[in-house]
């Protein structure tokens, strides 16, 4: 693969969608035989079946993303696939807070503490954070949009995918309607930029529940 001027952004795009994820872009590449930079971006919201391997040389994990997700999986407590499955339910990333909130662990009666867990997550790098300067340098969190797409497709498997869906947008109702009632006050600013910081997940509560008025008021 010779790459073309014009193609350095298409390129910088794709790294960028498999979160700079090695054997992800190395499975790219290997598609490079057939489609150009251009129509491979094009087909990264179908990943896992995209990126695969007919290498018989490889180990099973490294033949296919999914496989190598599927894997590092496998190797979390209970609790912690609980944790992560449920963080998918945030869209921009979250604050601890706000999952302490929103993730319930009540099933695995062994689990530590909500913020422990988040802990453990990132320090297996299945969750990402950044600092807000905006805020202080507060830590927000996220997930890698690949480790998004597998968690997303595991929490719709839970006994009541819904139940997290709709303790999302209450909690997200509320903070959301607390921050528009402050932007009146002497912290307007820190109001503002948390609701900036919090806009996709109120954005996602009105696609997940459209007839929730108090995300509408907030809107």
């Amino acid at each position: 693969f010779r790459l073309k001027p014009d193609e350095r952004k298409v390129v910088e795009e794709i790294v960028r969608r498999l979160d700079g994820i090695p054997l992800a872009i190395e499975l790219a590449a290997a598609r490079t035989s057939v489609l150009s930079p251009q129509k491979l971006l094009k087909r990264l919201s179908k990943r896992f079946s995209l990126l695969q391997s007919r290498d018989q040389d490889l180990s099973d994990r490294q033949r296919t993303l999914s496989s190598a997700i599927e894997w590092s999986w496998s190797l979390l407590e209970s609790w912690e696939q609980d944790a992560l499955a449920q963080c998918s339910v945030f869209q921009g990333g979250f604050f601890l807070e706000d999952a302490e909130e929103v993730i319930d662990l009540t099933s695995c009666p062994d689990a530590p503490m909500v913020m422990d867990v988040i802990t453990d997550l990132k320090d297996k790098s299945l969750l990402r954070s950044w600092e807000l300067p905006e805020l202080g340098d507060e830590l927000r969190f996220g997930m890698y949009e690949s480790i998004r797409d597998f968690a997303t497709a595991k929490r719709l498997g839970l006994d009541n995918p819904q139940a997290i869906i709709d303790r999302h947008a209450e909690h997200m109702v509320d903070k959301g309607t607390q921050l528009a009632d402050d932007l009146q006050g002497a912290d307007s600013h820190h109001a503002m930029s948390v609701l900036v910081a919090e806009l996709e997940n109120l954005l996602a509560v009105a696609d997940n529940c459209p007839d929730h008025r108090g995300v509408q008021a907030i809107l």
